[in-house]
């Protein structure tokens, strides 16, 4: 019985530990004209959350392919309204700044399989 208990345990503090809030990904791009990745996201709650993007691994291949995933940093909120919104990075607020990251395939998830994918441009303009 003991035994039971501690695995219970260990689950439930796993499950806290592990678990980052994460949202449904539906679409995401680089906007060339805001110089800006904007991400389309869906959750449960009421408007006004902030995200960030949190860095996974970079292949250190040519193009680099990197893999973030985008988590909400909003506290608990106990709206049941289910919203969509884009939100949007910089390629400076997103870690994606500097000469190695031109010309990057981006795959940004989110929760269960949701992902956007899309390519960081590969000159700088003018």
């Amino acid at each position: 019985m003991k035994f039971l208990v501690v695995i219970c345990i260990l689950c439930i503090c796993f499950d806290v530990i592990s678990t980052k809030k994460t949202r449904q990904i539906l679409g995401g791009r680089y906007n060339t004209k805001t110089k800006k990745i904007e991400i389309d996201v869906t959750y449960g709650g009421c408007s006004g959350h902030k995200f960030k993007l949190e860095h996974g691994p970079c292949a250190s291949s040519l193009p680099p392919q990197c893999i973030t995933t985008l988590i909400d940093t909003t506290g608990d909120d106990p709206c049941a309204k289910i919203t969509r919104e884009t939100v949007s990075f910089s390629l400076k607020q997103a870690g994606f700044k500097g000469e190695h990251f031109r010309g990057a395939h981006i795959t940004v998830k989110g929760a269960g399989d949701s992902s956007a994918e899309f390519t960081l441009p590969k000159k700088k303009k003018q």
